[in-house]
């Protein structure tokens, strides 16, 4: 049986949906939620990230970063330092605790990455990444119309998706 794009798509909230569920079995025994995780693992991989880089490189509003990195700032994951060139852009930083999660947070993904991809040939990752960048490039121009017709009513979202491309 062929699969219609209807059922790519929801096979891709299926699998978005499986990720969380994954993660969020994982963080059980911290207090992180997938969303606080994935943005926590960003952060350790890059110390000193600016939260707009965050928002380019994960795809997530910058309104929703300003949240989970409110939080994991609450719950002592993260720090800021002060920016002598902007005030708006502190690099943020990773404390004690956070690192002392950095090899469970890394095994987790480690082994989640080889969970999804068992049976996978070197050639199918490459193909399936190049193809979930092709949907990423074919959506965004509708997200930048919908965008435009939101501010229009006078209403924002802000949505990011792919390397280097903000709509």
């Amino acid at each position: 049986m062929e699969m219609t794009a209807g059922d790519i798509l929801r096979n891709t909230k299926k699998i978005n949906i499986a990720l969380d569920t994954y993660l969020n079995e994982r963080l059980a025994s911290t207090d992180l939620t997938a969303a606080q995780g994935n943005v926590l693992f960003f952060i350790l991989e890059h110390s000193g990230v600016h939260s707009t880089r965050i928002h380019k490189q994960l795809g997530i509003s910058r309104g929703t970063v300003s949240g989970l990195i409110k939080k994991l700032r609450e719950k002592g994951y993260v720090s800021f330092s002060s920016c002598d060139t902007d005030d708006r852009q502190k690099p943020i930083l990773v404390t004690e605790k956070a690192d002392a999660l950095r090899e469970a947070l890394s095994g987790w993904q480690r082994e989640l990455e080889e969970i999804v991809f068992r049976n996978f040939s070197p050639e199918e990752r490459a193909a399936l990444g190049r193809l979930q960048e092709k949907m990423l490039r074919n959506i965004s121009p509708a997200i930048a119309r919908v965008k435009k017709e939101k501010e229009k009513e006078g209403s924002t979202h802000e949505v990011h998706f792919g390397a280097g491309q903000a709509v």
